[in-house]
């Protein structure tokens, strides 16, 4: 049974391939700012910016983040961490190879007080949350970062919220859920034959 000498390593996917030493994985701040970037450059047919502001959460922190759609207009987009997972690759039997995969969601908003449907669908009042989630999906679908360590982005899902809003029963207001995968980044640790002594 091999057992574990000397220690992990991080290293990305050109370093994996054979290059000696490691590199810094990307950090999930890093990339949850390169989304937050993407979404502050999409502008809608005038021009104009889609997302004003773009604020991180995590998944522990939900009821807070729902709030600030509430409390904002449709200008708002908020990337939510939801966590991360290693999964073991094929390697041989000195070394122990895990790649990162990170959960993430980003939600938009649009609200429509005379006609409901609008926000989901769009119409002369709003633009609606599902043409929202069509534009920004195929930026959304990427390799974040120019060097070595780039991190493919991928849209997995988009499913359809309502906010409830205190003191109104009739708010108006949808949300779309776009779930992403970050893949990228890679843990190595060699290992050894011998018992550990």
């Amino acid at each position: 049974m091999p057992t574990f000498s000397g220690r992990w390593r991080l290293c990305d996917d050109a370093q994996d391939q054979g290059a000696q030493g490691g590199a810094d994985l990307k950090t999930i701040g890093e990339i949850m700012a390169q989304i937050g970037a993407i979404l502050l450059s999409v502008t809608d047919t005038d021009g104009a910016q889609l997302f004003g502001r773009v604020e991180n959460y995590d998944a522990t922190d939900l009821q807070r983040a729902l709030s600030e759609l509430v409390l904002h207009d449709a200008s708002l987009a908020l990337v939510i961490f939801n966590g991360a997972r290693w999964e073991r690759e094929a390697a041989g039997p000195l070394k122990l190879t895990l790649r990162r995969t990170i959960e993430m969601t980003v939600l938009v908003s649009d609200r429509a007080f005379s006609e409901p449907r609008q926000a989901v669908f769009g119409g002369d009042e709003c633009t609606g949350v599902l043409p929202l989630a069509e534009t920004i999906l195929p930026l959304l679908t990427t390799r974040l970062f120019a060097d070595a360590e780039a991190v493919e982005l991928l849209p997995t899902g988009v499913d359809l919220l309502e906010v409830a809003e205190e003191n109104n029963p009739q708010p108006g207001r949808k949300l779309a859920a776009i779930t992403l995968q970050a893949r990228g980044g890679v843990l190595q640790a060699a290992t050894s034959r011998h018992p550990i002594r």
